[in-house]
């Protein structure tokens, strides 16, 4: 059953809300899961009230344990504007001078990334999503809003280098609708963590990095390497995020241990496993999984950092995670076996 909605409040009074309701107001457009015109400007405007709130909470001596702390807590006012790096036009930036592509180059980085923009705008509206619908607690409500900001960096620099108009392609197409749909069954911010940073980031992390590396070995530009490996440091990121939450959170127990085997069976409905046979795409696809495996395993959050670490900078250089064949396939079709059983039991 979806969540009760958020409707973003009334702010003829902006200087009367507190940093969560000015932060839901800019995110409750985002959410619906449409385009919306200004998404940079609110991107970009949460990621200044994040690092406001960062501030704020910590000065206040606000910063109680995630697990216990309701996102109401978060009603400190803000008094000053927050940093968000931008270009000196006023664009999004990540801090890499590139210009719109053009020629061959245009072909190969378009070719090399299709269907990646429509991924970071499912992300984009599925944290806002989370923030606006869920309960988070406010250390998740900041990390969210951070989110959301990186991700609308991601899909500025590849809509600037390939000349994309998002207002005239669908925001999230037919084929990303089940993706979009996951989210939205999410009940928690655990399951959101969980579904969208533990599997779909746990992908993007050897997927993006891989990206830069077969950028860099057909020959594109220097700047449009780095680009797609500065956008594949922040997904490995944004993976490690979703596991920091799934640690914090983690109530242990039955329970727990059954909403885990859920939202994966749900998972693998829809992205279901491919032949494990060693190509980068069948690897890609297992990572995830492993990951899961290697986390209910040793219960260890910071093994598992480890572990997408070296495997973004093992897919930087090489393509590949980086993760033994033998033990990236085992530890993948446990999980999935035991998740099948588990859900079902």
């Amino acid at each position: 059953m979806l969540a009760t909605t958020t409707q973003p409040p009334d702010i003829a009074h902006p200087e009367e809300q507190t940093l969560l309701q000015r932060a839901l107001h800019l995110a409750g457009p985002l959410a619906s899961g449409a385009y919306v015109d200004d998404w940079a400007a609110k991107a970009q405007a949460l990621a200044a009230l994040a690092d406001l709130g960062t501030y704020a909470v910590r000065e206040d001596a606000h910063w109680s344990p995630a697990a216990r702390a309701p996102h109401e807590g978060l009603s400190v006012r803000p008094t000053r504007p927050g940093p968000a790096s931008s270009s000196s036009d006023g664009r999004l930036s990540l801090n890499v001078d590139f210009a719109e592509l053009e020629g061959p180059a245009l072909q190969l980085v378009s070719d090399a990334t299709a269907g990646l923009d429509s991924a970071e705008k499912i992300v984009v509206s599925a944290a806002a999503w989370c923030l606006c619908e869920l309960a988070c607690p406010p250390e998740l409500a900041l990390d969210t809003m951070n989110l959301i900001y990186e991700e609308a960096l991601h899909l500025e620099a590849i809509g600037r280098l390939l000349g994309t108009d998002h207002s005239q392609v669908p925001w999230i197409p037919d084929d990303r609708q089940p993706n979009w749909d996951l989210v939205r069954q999410c009940e928690t911010p655990l399951d959101y963590m969980i579904v969208e940073h533990c599997l779909y980031e746990g992908r993007g992390t050897v997927a993006s990095a891989a990206g830069a590396f077969q950028l860099e070995q057909a020959g594109a530009p220097a700047e449009v390497v780095e680009v797609f490996a500065t956008i594949a440091r922040q997904e490995a990121n944004h993976n490690v995020t979703g596991f920091r939450w799934l640690k914090m959170l983690d109530t242990g127990g039955q329970q727990m241990q059954y909403r885990l085997a859920e939202l994966i069976r749900r998972f693998l409905a829809v992205e279901p496993l491919p032949e494990p046979d060693g190509t980068p795409r069948s690897q890609r696809k297992h990572f995830p999984l492993y990951l899961l495996h290697l986390y209910r395993r040793t219960g260890d959050f910071y093994r598992v950092k480890e572990e997408i670490v070296s495997a973004s900078r093992a897919a930087r250089r090489t393509g590949l995670p980086g993760v033994p064949i033998d033990r990236l396939y085992t530890g993948a079709q446990t999980t999935s076996r035991w998740a099948e059983t588990t859900a079902r039991s």
